[in-house]
Parts: C-alpha cells; sequence; structure tokens
C-alpha cells in the first residue's frame, strides 16, 4: 500500500495563491489537492468570467444611460413646452398657463370685434332684426372676455360698470346723433380691440417678456387660425358660455 503523500507548505501556498482559499479549506494530501484543482477554474477561464461579466455590465449601463439621456431630453422639452412663451421662459408653468389663456382669450375677442367693427363700418349699425340681437349676445362674449383678461373672478357691481363703459352693451345700435356726432360704438370697439392686446403686452412686460406689437399681431392670426370661431352673425351657431372662451 502506497504511503499518502502530504503537501508541502510551499504546495499549500501555491494553491492559497490561486484558489484565494483559507490554509484550512485546503486539502492535505496531494491527491485530494489534484481532485480538487481539477474541479476550479484555470486563471485563463477565470478572467475570461469576469470579462464577460465587464462586457455584460457596459451593455446594461450604456442601456440605462441611454434611456435616462432620452427621458431627461424628453423631460426637458416638455418643461420647456410649459413654461416658453414667446421663446422666451417664464417664472414657472402657472404664470406660462395664464399668459397664454389670456392670450388666447384676446384671439377670441379679436374674432369678435372684427366682425362687430366689420359689420358697422358697413351698416352703420341696425334697429331691429336678428343681427342686432346677435350683437348683444356678441357683447356678453366680450364681457367673458374681459373678465377672463382682466382675472375679475365673479362679476360685482363695480364690475359691470366697468364693462358697460367699456364694451358696448348694444354693439350694431344706431345712435340718434350719429351723423353728428360720428360714430362712437364703432370708436370704442376698435379701442376695446386695441386694449385687449395691450393689456396682454403689459402682462407680458410684468414678468420681463418683451413681445413687440407686430410679434403680438402674428400671435393672434396664429391662434385665430388654430382655433377658429364661428361667425357670431350665423344663427345655427350653439351659444358660447364662459368655458368656451376661455382655454
Amino acid at each position: 500500500m502506497s504511503k499518502v503523500k502530504q503537501l508541502t507548505p510551499e504546495e499549500i501556498k501555491f494553491i492559497q495563491e490561486r484558489t484565494g482559499l483559507p490554509v484550512s479549506l485546503i486539502p492535505r494530501t496531494q491527491g485530494q489537492a489534484l481532485a480538487f484543482l481539477s474541479k476550479q477554474p484555470t486563471p485563463f477561464q477565470v478572467a475570461d468570467a469576469e470579462r464577460k461579466v465587464r462586457e455584460e455590465k457596459r451593455k446594461v449601463d450604456a442601456i440605462e444611460a441611454a434611456k435616462k439621456e432620452k427621458e431627461d431630453q424628453k423631460t426637458k422639452e416638455e418643461k420647456a413646452r410649459t413654461i416658453e412663451i414667446f421663446g422666451q421662459m417664464a417664472r414657472s408653468p402657472k404664470v406660462a398657463s395664464d399668459l397664454s389663456k389670456a392670450m388666447a382669450s384676446v384671439a377670441a375677442g379679436e374674432a369678435i370685434l372684427d366682425e362687430l367693427i366689420a359689420e358697422r363700418e358697413r351698416e352703420g349699425g341696425t334697429a331691429f332684426g336678428t343681427k342686432r340681437v346677435l350683437g348683444k349676445q356678441a357683447a356678453v362674449k366680450l364681457n367673458f372676455i374681459f373678465k377672463d383678461v382682466e382675472e375679475l373672478g365673479a362679476l360685482q357691481k363695480p364690475d359691470l360698470d366697468l364693462l358697460d363703459g367699456l364694451v358696448p352693451q348694444d354693439p350694431l345700435e344706431i345712435l340718434q346723433m350719429q351723423a353728428v356726432t360720428g360714430d362712437t360704438i364703432l370708436a370704442k370697439l376698435k379701442a376695446l380691440k386695441r386694449d385687449f392686446k395691450e393689456k396682454v403686452r403689459i402682462k407680458l412686460r410684468a414678468e420681463n417678456i418683451d413681445v413687440s406689437p407686430k410679434m403680438m399681431d402674428s400671435a393672434m392670426k396664429t391662434l385665430r387660425a388654430k382655433t377658429p370661431l364661428r361667425s357670431i352673425f350665423d344663427v345655427d351657431a350653439p351659444s358660447l358660455t364662459e368655458e368656451d372662451i376661455t382655454p
């Protein structure tokens, strides 16, 4: 019977360096050590496995980085769309939203005023009939818009008195002294159209957003083209409420 050969200290040290195991777990005989080592991966195999792990980690990291970059870009674009007005940044999304609503309201009011102005310039008003009734309804819509632009909330008597002075409540009325004094209602309608846009420009300037009259006119045209209102003289058109006027 052959004698079992014990490992030398040098052999134990070699196995320990190769496997990283503590000395207490390393076999003590050469036969056991050979069987043990045959089951262990070679340095090349270990290195190859580590390389594969690193490559897989790099792929995962690259996918995650690309995903994060895409999400960050989307968030940035959404934020820009939310708070950008005329290419300039508002203080907050709420400010941008309020300014956008005011501009949309003014665009709706401008469309109504254009029709009333054109009618008065063409006919000078009307004594009775459907058009005059529809003109009064248009005045109600203008009251809604004025209320929205001025952020008046629920209209109180002082607010109604103010509206009476600024918005002709019977915009197609024929004035008795019109031929002598001139068309004061037409003058009021034109002034109201100017005032509407100027009020929005004042709101924008208060937020340090500088907009020229030309830029404002262009914005109004764009808004009107995007959400055109039916003619105020279209008798088949449904009556507009404050919710219809305010986006």
